[in-house]
Formats: structure tokens, sequence, C-alpha cells
């Protein structure tokens, strides 16, 4: 389509735009017209809608340490205002179960176009090579993902096995165009352009003033083979787990089932699993089937029943107890981007 330009001769009434400059803004304010930003960066001021960057961080963290790895990184993006937040909260979140993480990372935004990527391939292969093992990494999008994925085969490390790499967006035009799949966070989207063009409607029909910042929720983590890997020492735990992600989903498998299948007294399975993940083998479970639901219902046209049905509930309503007991949401709230 041809360029359209936006200025003051312009003569619509409301626009949705993805990052704007202060010139642009002083522009459209001066001449009326009521704008909508889907960018966390920019010119500040006026009415943005963006994803939920901490959660996205917060998120990523959760998923990486319940694989079992002790050692973690973010690759960042110095100038990104999306980016820092994704990796305070990612930080947040490691240290709130013990661990500490190391930031890497380019000024990307600023560099000439001159060797770029091969200066970031080169700073890539140096941190992948030189950090601990087995290693979890989080990228702050799919786009530097990709390249640690790159950067792990230069330097011969195994994803997962040796770098489990996480990235942001979902989209499977990268996610399955890398070898191995890319796991990543989901980038809500449809809900963002929903929301955008709900609140640019009350803003033309002069209604309540809308809130500067609405933070949309992502949801659950994609995995893929990029971080299908378990970096529990223990044989034990390691098969354990193993059981509840492969047969959680679908069932209300037991914590008497996992005893009897690991050959050990319930007191030395109890403790050795509470110590491998700092949890009990009942929350694991929990946790798991609370994931699996919310993606099948962000992610499904399927009514509350089937899904039910689907993952062994007795009955719709006890799938509603668990992710207003354990989740603190509502199906419907999931449906909708709102949790």
């Amino acid at each position: 389509l041809p360029p359209v330009r936006v200025d003051e001769n312009w003569q619509g009434d409301g626009l949705i735009v993805f990052r704007h400059s202060e010139e642009e803004a002083r522009t459209w304010k001066a001449s009326g017209i009521k704008v909508v930003n889907l960018s966390a960066e920019g010119a500040p001021g006026g009415v943005r809608v963006l994803p939920d960057n901490a959660a996205i961080g917060t998120l990523a963290a959760r998923h990486l340490i319940s694989l079992g790895l002790r050692h973690f990184a973010y690759w960042d993006e110095p100038t990104r205002r999306y980016a820092k937040i994704r990796g305070d909260a990612f930080r947040a979140e490691l240290a709130a179960h013990g661990h500490s993480c190391h930031t890497l990372g380019l000024p990307v935004s600023l560099m000439g176009p001159r060797n770029k990527w091969q200066r970031i391939r080169r700073e890539m292969v140096h941190h992948m090579s030189l950090l601990p093992k087995p290693l979890g990494i989080f990228a702050k999008d799919e786009t530097a993902a990709i390249g640690l994925i790159q950067a792990c085969h230069v330097a011969s490390l195994r994803v997962p096995q040796d770098v489990a790499v996480l990235g942001v967006g979902d989209d499977p035009c990268y996610c399955h165009l890398t070898s191995p799949p890319l796991s990543s966070v989901p980038y809500p989207g449809r809900e963002i352009g929903r929301t955008a063009a709900a609140l640019l409607d009350q803003m033309l029909g002069k209604a309540v003033k809308p809130p500067p910042e609405t933070l949309i929720l992502p949801g659950p983590v994609s995995v893929r083979e990029s971080t299908q890997m378990l970096a529990f020492t223990d044989p034990v735990i390691i098969n354990a787990v193993g059981i509840i992600r492969h047969e959680a989903p679908s069932r209300p498998l037991q914590t008497s089932e996992l005893i009897s299948r690991s050959g050990l007294s319930r007191s030395s399975f109890l403790n050795r699993f509470e110590k491998a993940l700092g949890a009990s083998p009942k929350d694991e479970i929990l946790r798991v089937r609370l994931e699996h639901a919310r993606k099948l219902i962000a992610d499904s046209r399927d009514t509350l029943k089937e899904i039910a049905t689907q993952m062994g509930f007795t009955r719709p309503e006890d799938l509603s107890r668990l992710l207003q007991k354990k989740g603190h949401v509502t199906s419907t709230q999931i449906r909708r981007g709102l949790a």
C-alpha cells in the first residue's frame, strides 16, 4: 500500500500507532487527533496499550526454573524500555528463588549497519562459550533468541541440553524456522488490538478519559524443543518430573502414584523432590495442570466443559475451582486476555 502522510492536513479523527516521534505527537495533539500508541518506546505521554512486560519476564523465569536449571542469563537491549522491564522482572523472580542472573547484550538500535551482525554473533558466541552450563537464557525477543541458538551451534553447544533458549513473541515464522524450534512467551497482539480499538472509540466519543497505560497479560509459555530439557541431577526426580509433565495435563495425577513408581519411601521421595524443585509434588502437579488449562482456554474455541473432559476433570466446576483457587483467575478473564 502507498504510504499515507499523517500531518496537520490529514482529515482523520483517530490513530493507532506503533512508536511515534515527539514532533508527530505535538502535531497530532494540535490537530485534535486522538492517538493510541502500542509501543513502550518513543515519545512519553498519551495513551498506550502494551503487553505486560513485567509479567513476561516473570513467566520466563518460572519456566526456566521449572527445568531444574541453576545458571541463568538474560540477553538485553540496553536502549529499550520494554527490554529493561522484562529483564528486571526476570532477575527479580530468579532472586526470589535464590538464583542470580548474568545480564548480556548490546545496544543494537544504536549500532551502525557496518559489520553489525558479525559483531553481535561474535559477542553471543563469546558469552555462550564462557557461561556455566547447563544454562537457561531468556532473550528480549525472538530475533535475539534465534541469534543465540545460532551462536550455540557455532560454539558447538547443544540446545537445549547445554543451553535452553527462550524468546518472546510466539511467531510461527520465527519459532519453527530455527533448529531446534524455539520456546516463546506469547505476545498478546490480538487482545492489544481489541483494547486499543475500544479505547480509541471511547476517546472519539468523549467518554471517560482512558488510563495513560493499559497492560495486557501474555499467555502461558509455548514450549518447544529449545527448552525441552531437565537439568536435575537426581534420576528419581528426573523421572518423576517427566511423569508429571507427560501425564498431569490429561488426568489428576496423584502424589501416591509418583511415590509408588519411584521405589522410595514416602518421606525419602518427598524430601528429595522438595529439595530439587522447592515445591511439593502436589504443587508441581497443580502448576502443570493450571498452565495447561490456561493454554487450552486461551488458544482454543473449546467450551470449558470440553476442556475439563480433556483434562480428566469430573465436572467443569472442578476446573473452574482450580483456576480460581490456584490461578486466581476465571476462564472468562483468560479468554479475554485479562489474566
